[in-house]
């Protein structure tokens, strides 16, 4: 009888050991997952960063473009004529595919006299012209972008002969 019970609680002992064996198995599997979905999610999110900022960069350098057409367009709108003030340019988001809506805005004043420009220096060109140009765009998930520049522009005055 004695061999019975013993074999019994090698058996009961067997099968616990299995059941260690079986339970530790289970729990490196749930670390080995854990980690995974870790390395998973900083993946992602490292993806969604790097979109994010390339979508931002893209907004940026479209503005910087924007400022630029608005400087060629306030040179040949005063060219062409001498007592053009300036203008706001709205863009609708259908006007730049891909692009939220923006606007540039023109400004014209007489030009100013920088500290160390001499005053008969702007008396002998009494046709410059300070353009002060701002781009926007502006988005919805993005924060906006605004870049701005201020030209001083010399227009030649035709010379009429008498």
């Amino acid at each position: 009888m004695m061999f019975a019970s013993t074999t019994r609680y090698y058996r009961k002992r067997h099968l616990h050991g299995a059941r260690d064996r079986q339970a530790a198995v289970l729990v490196c599997m749930l670390v080995c997952v854990a980690i995974a979905t870790s390395l998973v999610a900083a993946t992602l999110q490292s993806a969604l960063r790097a979109r994010r900022e390339l979508r931002l960069q893209r907004q940026l350098r479209q503005t910087e473009l924007l400022l630029t057409a608005g400087l060629e367009r306030a040179v040949a709108r005063l060219r062409a004529d001498p007592a053009y003030q300036g203008e706001t340019w709205e863009l609708e988001p259908t006007t730049l595919p891909g692009n939220p809506p923006g606007s540039v805005r023109i400004e014209v004043n007489p030009a100013q006299i920088s500290p160390g420009q001499k005053e008969e220096s702007l008396s002998n060109h009494p046709e410059s012209h300070q353009l002060h140009v701002v781009a926007r765009l502006a988005s919805g998930d993005l924060p906006g972008t605004q870049r701005s520049d201020t030209l001083t522009l010399e227009i030649p005055i035709p010379k009429t002969e008498e």
